[in-house]
């Protein structure tokens, strides 16, 4: 009688992530976080910690996390893309109904409104970057059509460079937040299990 307490989710697509970092997250860059395990068994938090909870609570409140992911993997998207998709479990109890139905709301409301998000996942993770010019990366052969259309719109804003993701070494958590890094595209993809 608690409802879903387990849900697919895509905790991260290739393509350009939010248009501040521009990070541009590789295939490659998702197959070495399953291999080397950098989601799997990861914490889920309530929110992304604010700049003074960093500095104060690196740590994080036990009161904030809702879950962990399980079962990490690469799907592929309809155009060829990777995408990194995980199960969410979320705790049981009622103290946590809260946030179960937060998540089987923002199903229902991405069925009604497939180009928005009522809440998403955001990835907190650390890995290898390099900047490449922003011209020379759109000339790239293995760019997939579903990334492009928003490289083009951070070059219209004055973007120079992005910022290549060639490996995610360690992820601290992946946080259910209010806009996600790629909101512009829904790409958190949640879905009861």
């Amino acid at each position: 009688g608690i409802g879903p307490t387990k849900f697919k989710v895509a905790l991260i697509q290739e393509g350009l992530g939010n248009l501040r970092d521009a990070f541009y997250y590789t295939r490659e860059a998702l197959e070495a976080a399953v291999s080397g395990g950098a989601f799997e068994g990861k914490k889920c938090y309530a929110d992304h910690p604010s700049a003074f909870e960093e500095q104060d609570r690196p740590e994080r409140s036990v009161r904030d996390i809702i879950g962990h992911f399980e079962n990490v993997h690469i799907e592929e998207s309809d155009d060829g893309s990777a995408k990194l998709v995980a199960d969410l479990i979320m705790f049981p109890t009622r103290a946590f109904e809260w946030a179960r139905t937060l998540v089987s709301q923002a199903i229902q409301f991405s069925k009604k409104y497939p180009d928005r998000e009522l809440v998403g996942l955001s990835i907190n993770a650390s890995g290898d970057a390099e900047p490449v010019g922003i011209d020379e990366f759109l000339k790239g052969e293995n760019l997939p059509e579903s990334a492009k259309a928003k490289i083009i719109k951070a070059k219209e804003m004055g973007i120079e460079q992005v910022r290549v993701v060639s490996r995610i070494t360690e992820a601290v958590s992946t946080d259910l937040v209010t806009e996600p890094g790629r909101s512009e595209e829904h790409t958190s993809e949640l879905q009861s299990r």
